[in-house]
């Protein structure tokens, strides 16, 4: 936080003042629309396995979870939080499970599509272009190349031992089994799923479509009320790139190290002027306020017998 008012106070006051409160509000309705979008998916898979739940507890549950990913490090808190909740809705412990693995599962694939789906757009587009920086991507498959050698050579002279060792800690932990056994029964459960309510699953895929796509619309409504020219791949791309790292800084929420990182990501798109009141308002609305709305239904579901 401190990093991102040291750049707001560095703002000249009209950028502030001339900020668009409509823009400012349909960022607020976005947001709840990617709210809803996952809420729903929980209670439509909740539905298609046989399970009572309602849109509105679903939608508790969700801003709950939130609120714990946001104070644990690497948002680890919120998975099992789900699932705690879901069974004291009366779910039983497996069926909760099963619900939250795929609706995990699914926001994951969904994710990865769109992130795919979008480098291989945005390069196309800058190739029809002519702004294809060929040079660039020499440079960097020779980097890659020299990488590659590097880790190769590494991975003869130590004998695999490295190797055996981060396999042995995994194993230790744990993780190994752990990756499987959800794995297994995200195939499971979406397999179930399909053959026996495929209507369920097709809503919760549309719900993951919807989550992302209002997700990933929200800074190109904070750059329209900044009155700036969006360019609507770049600032995707960077919140997608910005998801695949957050999880990775081990600080609650990631705070520090994702205003930083939002900023470097973010830098390329607006330039420097407005940058410390972009990377403020898409922390408001994709942090600060699940922190807390998240954080007064934890408390109330929480002390619900």
């Amino acid at each position: 936080m401190i990093f991102i008012f040291k750049g707001i106070a560095e703002e000249p006051l009209d950028q502030v003042t001339d900020l668009n409160p409509i823009y400012l509000g349909l960022g607020f309705l976005v947001l709840i629309v990617v709210w809803l979008s996952k809420a729903f998916r929980v209670y439509v898979i909740s539905l298609g396995m046989g399970q009572r739940i309602s849109l509105r507890d679903s939608f508790q549950i969700y801003l709950a979870t939130c609120f714990v990913s946001h104070v644990t490090p690497f948002n680890a808190g919120g998975t099992p939080l789900q699932i705690y909740l879901l069974h004291k809705k009366g779910f039983s412990l497996g069926a909760a499970t099963a619900v939250t693995t795929i609706d995990l599962g699914l926001h994951s694939i969904i994710y990865l599509a769109i992130l795919i789906g979008t480098v291989f757009l945005k390069f196309g587009l800058l190739q029809r272009l002519g702004l294809f920086d060929r040079g660039l991507i020499a440079k960097g498959l020779a980097a890659l190349i020299i990488l590659i050698s590097a880790a190769g050579i590494l991975f003869l002279f130590y004998r695999l031992n490295w190797a055996r060792k981060i396999g042995l800690l995994m194993a230790e932990k744990g993780w190994l089994k752990r990756l499987k056994r959800e794995f297994l029964l995200f195939k499971k459960g979406s397999s179930l799923l399909i053959k026996s309510n495929w209507s369920a699953m097709l809503k919760a895929v549309i719900s993951s479509i919807s989550y992302w796509f209002f997700y990933l619309l929200l800074a190109p409504v904070i750059m329209w009320s900044m009155g700036k020219r969006v360019e609507f791949f770049g600032p995707i791309y960077a919140q997608l790139v910005f998801n695949l790292a957050q999880p990775l800084i081990p600080t609650p929420g990631g705070s520090g190290g994702s205003e930083v990182l939002l900023s470097y990501l973010f830098r390329q798109i607006t330039g420097v002027q407005g940058l410390g009141i972009l990377v403020f308002l898409w922390r408001v609305y994709t942090f600060y306020s699940s922190l807390l709305i998240g954080g007064f239904y934890f408390w109330k579901l929480y002390r619900m017998k």
